[in-house]
């Protein structure tokens, strides 16, 4: 059996003057992950057996924090033309299976944020009689410390996690 005990919230804020609109959010979360093995003895008996008056074996993740920061800024240049910005920042807490291999109930060791860093630029044109809407944007996004799990089986059919991690990407393009 596993847990996930995780709470989290966010304050968002905007203000608008004229033609100008700015925006900034931040959010908080934590995280805690259980693992309850209802097969497993909590202890084990001198020679190595399992001590079955010990109770189930339980393991618990430590508490892991996370945030998101973002800002933007839109400037309406004309009834028309619309110019926006923003960025942003997410420190995002793994997930169990980076935290915990319940298949053989054990913690993975020093489990790692993902940190996500991203920009977008663009402008968009409305139409005021309705007849068209287009929006031209470009992003770039950095995604640091992205960590991969994947279920695997041997030769022999014995299944096993696979947890890879420290992985860097960057998406880039215009939309």
């Amino acid at each position: 059996t596993n847990n996930v005990d995780w709470i989290g919230g966010f304050f968002q804020s905007e203000i608008s003057s004229g033609p100008a609109t700015a925006y900034a959010m931040f959010g908080y979360s934590t995280i805690k992950y259980k693992h309850t093995n209802h097969f497993k003895a909590a202890d084990t008996l001198a020679d190595g057996s399992p001590d079955l008056n010990s109770g189930e074996f339980v393991l618990e993740s430590d508490q892991i924090d996370g945030i998101q920061v973002k800002g933007g800024y839109s400037y309406r240049a004309d009834e028309n033309f619309t110019l926006f910005g923003n960025a942003g920042y997410v420190s995002n807490v793994p997930i169990l299976d980076a935290v915990i291999n319940d298949q053989v109930s054990e913690l993975i060791p020093d489990p790692q944020n993902e940190k996500i860093t991203s920009l977008e630029a663009g402008v968009h044109f409305d139409d005021k009689k309705g007849l068209s809407h287009l929006k031209l944007s470009g992003y770039y996004t950095m995604w640091n410390e992205r960590t991969v799990t994947n279920n695997e089986y041997d030769l022999e059919g014995n299944e096993g996690l696979i947890v890879i991690t420290g992985m860097d990407a960057t998406y880039a393009g215009v939309e």
